[in-house]
C-alpha cells in the first residue's frame, strides 16, 4: 500500500497539512514574518505584489542572514514566490488595469493625500533617510498592460499608463 494511502486511511496529516514547513524552505520563521510585514506594508500603500518583487525581498533577506564563508549567499527559485504566495491565502491574486495618470489623480482627490500621508507615516516609522531613496525606475517594458498582481483585501490595484 503506498504510504500516503496509508497515512490517509490511519487518519494522519498528509505533506500539506502538517505543522512543519516544507523541507526545502529556504526561510526561517523570523525572516517568513519579516516578509509577510513588508508585503503587508506595500499592500497598505496601494502598490500590488507581484512574483518578482516577493522574490527579491525573499533574497534581500537570506543575503543579510547570510554568516557562510562563501562570496553567494543561498537564493530563492524563479518558482519560489508563486509557492510562498501559494501557502499564504491572505493575499489574493487580482487582475490589475491600466488607466490614465491625469484621469486617476483628478479622481479623488482626497485618497491621494491619504496616500501621502500614510507614506510620509510608515517612512517615519521606519527611520526611512532621504538617501535610502531610489529614484531609477528604469524602462519597465509591458508594465500598462493589465497583468496579476496579489493583494491582502482583494480590492482592485491599478497601473498607471504614462503614454
Amino acid at each position: 500500500m503506498p504510504k500516503r494511502l496509508r497515512r490517509a486511511y490511519l487518519g494522519l496529516l498528509n505533506r500539506c497539512d502538517r505543522a512543519k514547513p516544507p523541507a526545502l524552505y529556504r526561510l526561517n520563521e523570523s525572516q517568513d514574518l519579516a516578509l509577510e510585514r513588508y508585503l503587508d506594508a506595500i499592500d497598505n500603500i496601494g502598490f500590488g505584489i507581484h512574483y518578482g518583487l516577493v522574490e527579491q525581498q525573499a533574497n534581500s533577506l537570506l543575503e543579510d542572514a547570510y554568516t557562510g564563508l562563501d562570496e553567494i549567499a543561498p537564493k530563492v527559485s524563479k518558482l519560489w514566490a508563486r509557492r510562498w504566495l501559494a501557502r499564504h491565502p491572505k493575499y489574493r491574486r487580482v487582475k490589475a488595469k491600466s488607466i490614465e495618470v491625469q484621469r486617476k489623480l483628478a479622481q479623488k482627490p482626497a485618497a491621494l493625500l491619504d496616500w501621502y500621508t500614510r507614506l510620509k507615516d510608515l517612512i517615519d516609522e521606519r527611520g526611512i533617510l532621504p538617501e535610502d531613496n531610489v529614484h531609477e525606475t528604469g524602462c519597465r517594458i509591458g508594465v500598462t498592460k493589465e497583468q496579476y498582481l496579489y493583494t491582502k483585501n482583494g480590492r482592485t490595484v491599478f497601473i498607471h499608463n504614462l503614454l
